[in-house]
């Protein structure tokens, strides 16, 4: 029965072939289907794309309403607004901290997507950009990934040299020194970023763009950072 099978397949390719056919493809010649733009990738190549080419980042996946990895990447944004926040409580372990950025970090989160989100949104109106406002709200979160990543990873060096002598200090580490200067350069490129996001995929008219993206944005953070030397004084 095998035999005959193999005869007729062999038959079949025959005839194919004789009347300008292809031959009936092997299982291992099958062409496999090319990755959906936007399928879900590991979460490190995710965030690598972020760095390699925003734009293109933007372009694949920031246009819909739930972007792969859209809920963490709220929450971590979150969690960095927090820990800004939390700098100011007078805590006595790490175990309140985190547990105050992490729970904190979550309504942050929200808060900064849905309402800062909007706020975003009016920028690019006010730019003469485009009407894509799921677009405006990710680029918007998206764009702070730097900052997070910076924000988290100083809580986390804190945490795992200093342990709760960081509470009996009375004041600022050596890791919060470092990581002031890393955070105002993070903060720079995620201007960066969002300016270059929102230039590609909303097209706003660029000299308004440079006002509401760049210069407004830096002197922001330049009055925020102003405060808050002056306030150590």
């Amino acid at each position: 029965m095998a035999d005959d099978k193999e005869r007729l397949k062999f038959d079949l390719d025959f005839l194919e072939k004789a009347e300008g056919k292809p031959a009936s493809p092997k299982p291992s010649e099958e062409k496999k289907p090319i990755k959906a733009a936007g399928e879900k990738s590991g979460f490190i190549d995710y965030i690598k794309e972020v760095f390699k080419d925003f734009p293109a980042f933007c372009d694949k996946y920031l246009r819909v309403k739930n972007p792969p990895y859209l809920f963490f990447l709220i929450w971590a944004t979150g969690v960095a607004t927090a820990i800004d926040r939390v700098t100011e409580f007078d805590g006595s372990s790490w175990l309140e901290v985190w547990a105050i950025v992490l729970i904190g970090g979550l309504i942050a989160g929200y808060l900064q997507y849905w309402i800062g989100g909007a706020i975003y949104h009016l920028r690019v109106k006010w730019s003469k950009g485009g009407d894509n406002y799921d677009a405006s709200r990710n680029i918007y979160i998206f764009s702070g990934i730097p900052i997070a990543i910076a924000s988290i990873s100083s809580l986390i060096l804190n945490t795992l040299v200093y342990g709760n002598e960081y509470f009996k200090t009375g004041g600022g580490s050596s890791i919060d020194i470092l990581f002031f200067f890393i955070l105002i350069a993070a903060i720079a490129y995620s201007i960066n970023l969002s300016y270059k996001g929102v230039m590609f995929i909303q097209q706003p008219q660029k000299n308004r763009a440079i006002i509401w993206f760049v210069i407004l944005p830096a002197i922001f953070y330049v009055l925020v950072f102003s405060a808050a030397i002056f306030g150590e004084l």
